[in-house]
């Protein structure tokens, strides 16, 4: 339902809208006798299902009782719907806080630190978020600075004595997109709060970097990064950022469980490096299989007119349907029947590396300006460094203008034109020898950055030659 400025409900005066989502609508309204401000949380849909999962979101937030939750303190009838009577927080959200705010590095760190506290209470008595994002985490100003405030359960996983019967569905996928971690895309319903430590290792990236870690022009290119555990070095976009916090990035974002960060104790012990985590050696993107859901029965789903999952939002995707598993062995093996043959001519024929695949870390911001203007907001170190200069990753060898090598690869006389090289795991390697393996191809051109695209492949006793071309923004790799 709607409610207009200045009606009246319960002993509450409504004074404008604060912010509106899929199935709910917020209002600021004032206490008819002493005057106070508070946040009314009301559906715009009143279906049984829905009233029972905003009573369970007041439930939870009104037991976490911690100064970086927002408070839920009542619940008023509203022509037979519920509605949360909330602690008014009037600084905006995370996201836009971060937009209007320089960027420095110590604040941000400190805000971090206190986020975190707010999950780790919800943590301790057994709940998971499901649902972290900087719109989720309110920004209060208070005397000594800002403080955040994790805000928005209504995702939140039911405690031991509660049922969430009804509420969630396995294999239905609940979050929004961006920051949703690899089983929690597979299934919402089994997943812990290791899937809350990843969102805040996508939050952390994103208030010290100033961009999402995981973007796409669609849902599936977003999961297909979440899935492989491919982004952008963050030391490629902010080159002050210490090593400790690079490593609590790193480790909060491996895909698999068991590597990850394990909880926000330790997630705070590494940021503040009392603690190293181990990060392991990763497959190249390249080679990881990932396979969309299934498609309805009329046709596949096109993953580029799924909009973003908006944090009131059930579903990101449609439930897998039963059956089909007779099929899913032939289909494997279709695939891989693929790569294999894909990869074969790829090797003897070259791989064209289209500008559309290539992009760099300055790109990516540009790409989601109008969607997530995040990357407004100036980097400024702490203390403030007049114009930081963006190192590159640690260079192997030094560069060979024409090496003259058995084994590895070489760059045509470009007349500065053109710079290339090859990275794996955060190392670039000029032209020259490098290991056997596969790597992640990085060209510099005059009037941009660097760029990423495809893979070159090098093999014993092979030197394979990367020849691009300025004008089309290409590359081509050659054995």
């Amino acid at each position: 339902m709607k409610l207009e400025n200045g009606h009246a409900v319960d002993r509450y005066l409504v004074e404008r809208p604060l912010g509106q989502g899929g199935m709910a609508s917020v209002y600021l309204v004032r206490h008819n006798q002493l005057g106070t401000l508070h946040a009314l949380k009301v559906l715009d849909q009143a279906s049984a299902n829905l009233q029972e999962r905003l009573l369970r979101e007041g439930r939870v937030q009104a037991r976490l009782r911690h100064p970086n939750v927002v408070n839920v303190s009542d619940v008023i009838d509203i022509q037979g719907s519920p509605g949360l009577l909330m602690e008014f927080v009037e600084g905006g959200d995370l996201g836009a806080w971060t937009r209007a705010h320089p960027r420095l590095l110590n604040q941000r760190l400190t805000l971090f630190g206190e986020i975190v506290a707010g999950v780790a209470s919800a943590h301790a008595m057994g709940i998971v978020h499901r649902d972290l994002k900087p719109a989720n985490i309110l920004m209060a100003p208070t005397e000594s600075g800002w403080q955040p405030k994790v805000t928005d359960f209504g995702l939140a996983t039911p405690q031991a004595h509660e049922s969430d019967a009804g509420l969630t569905q396995t294999g239905v996928q609940m979050g929004t997109p961006a920051y949703m971690a690899p089983e929690q895309v597979r299934n919402a319903k089994e997943v812990d709060h290791r899937a809350d430590v990843f969102a805040l290792g996508c939050i952390l990236y994103e208030l010290v970097c100033g961009v999402r870690a995981f973007q796409g022009e669609d849902t599936f290119e977003v999961f297909r990064g979440i899935v492989d555990g491919v982004y952008p070095n963050p030391v490629t976009l902010n080159a002050t950022l210490p090593a400790p916090v690079v490593n609590a990035i790193e480790g909060c974002l491996l895909p698999e469980l068991d590597e990850r960060i394990p909880d926000c104790a330790t997630l705070i012990a590494v940021l503040a490096g009392d603690e190293e985590w181990f990060i392991p050696q990763r497959q190249p993107a390249a080679d990881t299989l990932f396979f969309p859901p299934e498609s309805s029965d009329n046709g596949p789903e096109k993953p580029a007119e799924n909009p973003p999952v908006h944090p009131d939002s059930l579903n990101t995707l449609p439930p897998p349907k039963g059956g089909g598993s007779a099929y899913g062995h032939w289909i494997l093996l279709v695939v891989v029947l693929l790569c294999t043959l894909t990869g074969l001519w790829w090797v003897r024929r070259g791989a064209q590396i289209e500008r559309s695949r290539m992009f760099d870390a300055a790109e990516i911001a540009a790409r989601r300006l109008l969607a997530d203007p995040v990357v407004a907001d100036p980097v400024v170190a702490d203390p403030v460094v007049a114009d930081p200069v963006v190192a590159d990753p640690v260079v192997a060898d030094p560069v060979l203008a024409k090496p003259k090598v058995s084994t590895g690869f070489r760059v045509p006389d470009s007349s500065g034109t053109v710079r290339v090289a090859l990275s794996k795991r955060g190392v670039r390697y000029p032209a020259g020898e490098v290991p056997v393996g596969t790597y992640t191809i990085q060209v510099s051109f005059d009037e941009g950055g660097v760029r990423y695209g495809g893979n070159a492949t090098i093999q014993e006793g092979i030197v394979s030659v990367i020849q691009c071309d300025k004008a089309t923004l290409s590359c081509t790799v050659t054995p």
